[in-house]
């Protein structure tokens, strides 16, 4: 019986040592990215060799069987590599991805006390909300900025975020409680810088977390899509409500609870994040 699927021979294969291959038979290489093609395939269809199969003589994979370990050899240094760099860039992350989410609290309740609803019962607390507002946002754009040095994209959300703080506590510190119109020239693109940072930010989480946890690193690929389209959501239902009063509160209100869902979400998935690198932190001390 011949000890490999394809063939060769273990004894003069150049790349058993290098690849710490034990052999097909054993399975080669499920250490180092999971199965060889041709061992896979014979397992799968139940033969002790390509030579049993009907297709061999025409078969790609058979044919090529001499560049199999060279591609396992690749893979192996691809993973060492990306070992390394997720190794190099986990304290970054461990640190500041947790300062990140601990941040966001403060930041939720500085915008809640600068809710219009309040800034006419309460003044006080508006002004209050606002300066924290301001803070909370120049903070989490600076952290974003500690970040950048283990994910470049994260530079740019911290751009944009930092604009986006700069001009919106300006106009909400120098213009009142109840701005004049003009200022819409400037909190309107302070907004849309804001939500330009949040999409590279979700993109830096998802790319920092790629090989690490896929499942996570898709579900911060996917956040902003969900975010964006509930505000899109409250905008038509505004437009709506011109025509149809009840239906466009409806979208309005659904539109709401999206985007708190998102917000809870968001923050699942920040907390989940950061941990996932103390994680690898704590494993490699």
């Amino acid at each position: 019986m011949c000890e490999t699927y394809c063939g060769k021979t273990c004894v003069e294969c150049t790349y058993k040592e290098e690849l710490n291959c034990p052999g097909c038979k054993t399975g080669p290489g499920q250490q180092f990215g999971g199965d060889c093609e041709l061992a896979r395939c014979c397992r799968s269809k139940g033969h002790e060799a390509c030579v049993t199969c009907s297709f061999s003589g025409s078969c790609r994979t058979l044919m090529g069987k001499q560049q199999i370990p060279k591609n396992r050899q690749r893979q192996e240094m691809f993973r060492k590599a990306r070992e390394a760099a997720i190794d190099r860039k986990a304290p970054i992350l461990a640190k500041w991805l947790w300062l990140l989410f601990w941040l966001v609290i403060p930041c939720n309740l500085a915008s809640f006390m600068t809710f219009d609803e309040l800034a006419d019962a309460a003044p006080v607390l508006y002004w209050i909300g606002s300066i924290l507002n301001v803070a909370c946002s120049l903070a989490y754009g600076l952290i974003l900025l500690k970040l950048a040095d283990a994910e470049e994209q994260y530079k740019k959300a911290a751009t944009y975020i930092l604009i986006s703080a700069v001009v919106a506590g300006g106009v909400a510190l120098f213009a009142g409680i109840t701005p004049p119109k003009w200022t819409l020239a400037l909190t309107v693109p302070a907004a849309t810088c804001n939500q330009i940072g949040l999409y590279h930010e979700c993109q830096a989480h998802s790319t920092a977390l790629d090989g690490l946890d896929n499942a996570l690193s898709k579900k911060w690929a996917t956040l902003w899509i969900w975010h964006i389209g509930s505000l899109c959501g409250i905008f038509i239902g505004l437009l709506l409500m011109l025509l149809l009063p009840i239906l466009g509160l409806i979208l309005v209100l659904a539109a709401l609870v999206s985007i708190l869902v998102v917000s809870i979400r968001r923050l699942i998935c920040l907390y989940n994040s950061a941990q996932i690198f103390r994680a690898r932190v704590s494993d490699h001390s």
